[in-house]
């Protein structure tokens, strides 16, 4: 079974946004669990971590993490939330992936009806 790395844009000014991101990440990886697929994101252990406790939010911080997690992982499955274009997270992860000849898809989330 593949194992699917799901990435989307994290940080905003407005905490709001951000609440919003982490629950159409939950969200996607609940729907994917539900057909089946074998999916994570480390966006949502980033988000724990960045909550009770003072770390960093920027990527940099995190790119160790997430791009070993994705060396690991069979295909990048990218949410286009607004902001994915612009993300250094989520650019940086799909250069990886070209990098690493890894397939990779861009998804509108199950959230907004994708």
């Amino acid at each position: 079974m593949p194992l699917i790395y799901v990435a989307a844009p994290y940080n905003d000014r407005d905490p709001a946004v951000v609440k919003f991101r982490m629950s159409a990440v939950t969200y996607e990886l609940a729907h994917l669990a539900s057909k089946g697929l074998v999916a994570f994101s480390p966006l949502l252990m980033h988000f724990a971590l960045s909550s009770g406790i003072d770390l960093p939010t920027e990527y940099k911080f995190w790119e160790n993490q997430c791009l070993t997690l994705l060396s690991k992982s069979d295909e990048l499955y990218v949410l286009t939330l607004p902001g994915w274009c612009e993300s250094t997270g989520v650019q940086s992860e799909i250069s990886f992936a070209q990098l690493k000849g890894l397939p990779f898809s861009l998804h509108i989330p199950a959230l907004l009806g994708g």
